[in-house]
């Protein structure tokens, strides 16, 4: 009886309460060395970007020998570590902007967590149901390649993101995209895990590949440099006003938004700014008519305050305008209202004017938040806004879209990315196909509170510069703003607590890369590779288990 006892499923599946902390001792430390390697509370501003080159090796150590299902929820739980220190901002967001109580807040955290954290479970699956047969040198990346690839996500994050510090090593994503610095983190963690058993192979080949990865990133970083430096330039002055949701301002701040940015505007075209550059909701207004021709534009002199232009009497034109103190094209994010016979619509729009007020283009968000600017299946049931009054209804654009600006007798292509849409690559490579010559982010970071959230967004959304290779310019309420260039430096960049502008001479550049014309031809590869070695791996355990299976009825008829 024994021994039909040594092959029960439940003993198979629980090791020992020693071996069980150790387990828990490595999946901890994976999940804390690869959320750090992103923007954490710790440490916002500089996350420690080195440590996920080898985050993984504690939880690939363990996995090493454990069944696909063991595998799974190994790695599931390391998943959610790793989302609940990396996304921990979401309560925040839930509490301080949803109005909805604590208890409620940390269970929307940790519905995001166990969501996200699937990433890592079908990864350790995958990686413990093939890695006997293909070694783990090929499997670790390319599980997680397709994991990141086909696993549902609110905010599309790669864990090449975290190496936005270390430039020179994600210049292959013009090649591949930041999926092949994904892959490449992954292999190195692989072979460091092989290393660990005396296995040194793997390690020498992981230092091949990143030897051509810093080659490859030295050499096409010289020619873009060469690039940028022929190109012809446009001075885009960035305004951020530091205003943030209005519910959490004083009511002097929020009577003097226009007033601020207006005032910071006026010294950008003093220091030669050809185009002004406001970030999404910067002109808080009831209802801008979406088909607008021109905005008025005021002769009425700048003033400090508010109160100012009200004692003087000023027109109300003069004090919602915001073409007032400065004469240049400015670009801004606001609303675009659409009266129509049934319901007024409401869009998060970008809006382009000329110096004269003419407005020249503008864009609707077509990549709406979810739970923020619209509620799934809320055209069906109205009644859910009623339940989340925070959620706004916002409806979507029709598609992207480079806005054009007339300069100095060519026509130069904003190409117009509105919030979190800058995280996503697919919409960027669509976004490319209308040719713009520089990548415009606006962005409102400012419901997330003061927390790591504006440093992550900002990270997530850097590697569009390389994997295009134009000008990445982010404009945002209260931070992080910055200039990136076409190889993916940060040039310039605001903090999170005060008022700042940022100027520079942009190179207009359209190159063509491979990224942007073959997409996520990797992932997808990758994805192919797995399924059929699991299907392969399908078809050879069928016989595998009746033979186990006629196995064990042998021995319980002997018993």
């Amino acid at each position: 009886m024994s021994e039909v006892e040594a092959l029960s499923p439940a003993q198979n599946l629980e090791p020992s309460s020693t071996s069980s902390w150790v387990g828990f001792a490595c999946v901890l430390l994976t999940g804390v060395l690869t959320f750090g390697a992103f923007p954490t509370a710790a440490s916002p501003d500089l996350n420690l970007w080195w440590m996920i080159w080898f985050s993984h090796v504690p939880l690939l150590w363990w996995l090493k020998g454990q069944t696909p299902r063991q595998g799974f929820w190994w790695a599931y739980l390391c998943g959610i570590i790793i989302n609940t220190g990396g996304y921990y901002w979401i309560a925040e967001l839930i509490q301080s902007f949803g109005h909805l109580p604590l208890p409620i807040a940390l269970l929307g955290l940790a519905l995001h967590s166990l969501l996200v954290g699937l990433i890592w479970g079908v990864w350790g699956y995958i990686v413990c149901a093939l890695t006997p047969r293909w070694g783990r040198l090929l499997i670790v990346p390319l599980a997680m390649m397709s994991a990141e690839l086909v696993m549902p996500r609110i905010f599309e994050a790669h864990m090449g993101d975290s190496q936005y510090p270390a430039v020179i090593i994600m210049q292959i994503a013009d090649l591949f995209g930041v999926t092949a610095v994904t892959g490449l983190i992954y292999a190195v963690n692989a072979a460091l895990a092989e290393a660990l058993d005396r296995r040194f192979r793997p390690l020498l080949i992981a230092c091949g590949l990143i030897g051509l990865s810093l080659g490859y990133g030295y050499i096409r970083m010289s020619q873009i440099d060469t690039l940028m430096e022929q190109s012809e330039t446009l001075k885009i002055g960035l305004v951020e006003g530091d205003i943030g949701i209005f519910e959490s301002e004083t009511k002097d701040k929020r009577k003097n938004h226009l007033l601020i940015q207006q005032r910071l505007s006026a010294q950008l075209v003093e220091q030669g700014a050809e185009l002004i550059v406001w970030p999404e909701s910067s002109l808080r207004s009831a209802g801008i008519p979406a088909n607008l021709e021109s905005f008025y534009r005021s002769t009425a002199p700048l003033v400090s305050s508010y109160r100012e232009d009200e004692q003087a009497g000023l027109p109300r034109r003069d004090r919602i305008t915001p073409l007032r103190g400065f004469t240049a094209p400015l670009l801004f994010g606001a609303n675009g209202v659409d009266r129509g016979k049934t319901r007024v619509k409401y869009y998060n729009r970008a809006w382009l004017v000329s110096e004269t007020g003419k407005v020249l283009g503008s864009y609707d968000k077509v990549h709406r938040l979810v739970f923020g600017e619209y509620i799934p299946f809320g055209d069906l049931f109205p009644i859910f806004y009623d339940w989340l009054p925070a959620a706004s209804r916002t409806e979507q654009g029709e598609g992207v879209k480079s806005l054009t600006l007339p300069h100095k007798g060519r026509d130069v292509r904003l190409g117009l990315l509105n919030c979190y849409e800058g995280i996503i690559p697919s919409f960027n490579r669509a976004l490319l196909k209308t040719d713009p010559d520089v990548l415009i982010n606006l962005t409102n970071d400012d419901w997330f509170a003061a927390t790591a959230e504006r440093y992550l967004h900002f990270a997530l959304a850097l590697p569009r510069s390389i994997e295009s290779r134009r000008y990445f310019l982010r404009a945002t309420l209260t931070g992080v703003s910055a200039i990136i260039d076409a190889n993916g430096r940060i040039l310039k960049w605001t903090s999170t607590e005060e008022a700042e502008t940022l100027l520079h001479d942009v190179a207009l550049m359209r190159p063509w890369t491979l990224y942007s014309s073959i997409g996520d031809t990797l992932p997808y590869s990758a994805l192919v590779f797995i399924a059929v070695a699991l299907w392969k791996r399908r078809d050879e355990a069928i016989p595998s288990d009746h033979k186990q299976k006629n196995d064990i009825d042998q021995k319980i008829s002997k018993a």
